[in-house]
């Protein structure tokens, strides 16, 4: 991933993900928890490329200590994980993840009401949230989603979801690091009772796992 240049991927903005060869995959995975994400070169690439120009863009543009609160892990390597876990999260549900940069919503995926903030964890142990983006999530329409996810070997699974209210209410510091909190993954409830909200208020288009 490193090795990917800046400028080569300056257009991937413009691109949409290739689901050539995914479908016969997807439409047999049923609304199960987990759920497997399958993941094309193609798609591989672009996602490295997107995760590259948002930490170059925090680079320049947001401090370190808002870029990066992690001593064991890189700004780059931070971001593509961000921006596999929304992949992720566009193939379950069909609605096409945010390429843009620069921009920081409160929230990754906006379906009517419902706000859905996507965590990818290598492990998948912990949804943990930063403490400073915890402002006025604490709804039952704001969602949290944790994707067990490896960016180096794309693949991954969704583990779990929970509501910004539940997850205000029962979060406690998490254990890598004061500044997030968190909750364990055998907290979460299963992804179903998203599918379940999103279906009821028709905000499914049939693009994704989630028919």
């Amino acid at each position: 991933m490193n090795n990917v240049s800046f400028e080569e991927f300056k257009e991937c903005l413009n691109y949409g993900f290739d689901r050539k060869g995914l479908d016969n995959i997807l439409q047999e995975v049923k609304v199960l928890t987990p759920i497997p994400v399958p993941c094309d070169i193609l798609t591989q690439q672009v996602i490295c490329g997107i995760g590259k120009l948002r930490a170059k863009y925090n680079e320049k543009n947001l401090s370190k200590s808002h870029n990066n609160d992690w001593d064991d892990k890189t700004s780059l390597e931070t971001h593509i994980e961000g921006a596999f876990g929304e992949y992720c999260y566009e193939v379950l549900s069909g609605t096409p993840m945010d390429k843009s940069i620069g921009r920081r919503n409160p929230y990754d995926f906006k379906h009517g009401n419902i706000e859905v903030d996507v965590k990818c964890s290598e492990r998948g142990k912990y949804l943990y949230v930063k403490k400073k983006r915890l402002i006025n999530h604490d709804h039952d329409d704001y969602w949290y989603a944790l994707l067990k996810g490896d960016p180096k070997k794309y693949t991954g699974e969704f583990v779990g979801c929970i509501t910004g209210k539940e997850f205000s209410n029962i979060c406690k510091p998490y254990p890598e690091n004061p500044e997030s909190l968190s909750v364990r993954s055998d907290q979460l409830r299963p992804m179903s009772e998203l599918y379940d909200r999103l279906k009821k208020g028709g905000h499914l288009n049939g693009q994704g796992v989630w028919k």
